[in-house]
């Protein structure tokens, strides 16, 4: 004989209730809704401080680029006054040697100019910018000869030695020795003088000092 055991109990339906209340959704809703806000705020706060952060970050290479320029400038301020001063020194050095040139064709600082005067017209004549002749010394013969003097650019020396060759007074002249250096009174310090002093000689006796 088949017996059947019922183990439905109306009792406990009753107490579990609906799992999905109305009242549940509601509480899901709301914890939901402030993580939503939570979240919208830390992002806000976030992107705040990133677009503070780039603009600090652009204001400094801003910043940098104006010293950048401002040293650029000062750069080529100092080049060009540097290229000026050294022109200028040339310009009053040259003024200088055409000056006493002038004086010695005059005969005041030589007793005697007949022999002396076509080697310092020669001398005037072939003149190069950055170089300048600070004395020289001819032989009464007139068979040696020593120039001194100052030059911006060693390279400046042959070049106007070349150009002393087409003078009548020097043509045919060979200077067998030539000495570049740096000016004594420069030695030794920090700020060079800006030139080279040079001397150069051809072999001969009985000279005379100018």
């Amino acid at each position: 004989m088949t017996r059947q055991i019922n183990l439905f109990d109306p009792e406990l339906l009753a107490k579990r209730g609906k799992p999905f209340s109305a009242a549940f959704m509601l509480r899901a809703l709301l914890v939901v809704a402030v993580a939503g806000v939570v979240l919208y705020g830390g992002l806000r706060v976030e992107a705040e401080k990133l677009a503070q952060l780039a603009a600090q970050t652009e204001g400094r290479l801003a910043a940098e680029r104006s010293r950048l320029q401002a040293l650029s400038e000062q750069r080529a301020q100092r080049a060009n006054s540097t290229l000026l001063t050294d022109e200028l020194k040339a310009v009053e050095a040259r003024l200088r040697q055409s000056r006493a040139v002038a004086e010695a064709l005059e005969g005041r600082q030589l007793g005697n100019t007949k022999g002396y005067s076509e080697y310092m017209r020669a001398f005037a004549r072939q003149a190069v910018d950055g170089l300048w002749l600070t004395g020289f010394e001819i032989s009464e013969a007139g068979t040696a000869m020593t120039l001194r003097g100052r030059v911006l650019q060693p390279q400046l020396v042959p070049l106007y030695l070349e150009r002393l060759k087409g003078e009548p007074a020097i043509k045919g002249r060979s200077f067998e020795a030539l000495q570049i250096q740096v000016p004594k009174q420069a030695l030794g310090k920090a700020a060079a003088a800006g030139f080279l002093e040079f001397e150069l000689r051809s072999t001969g006796d009985g000279k005379e000092e100018r």
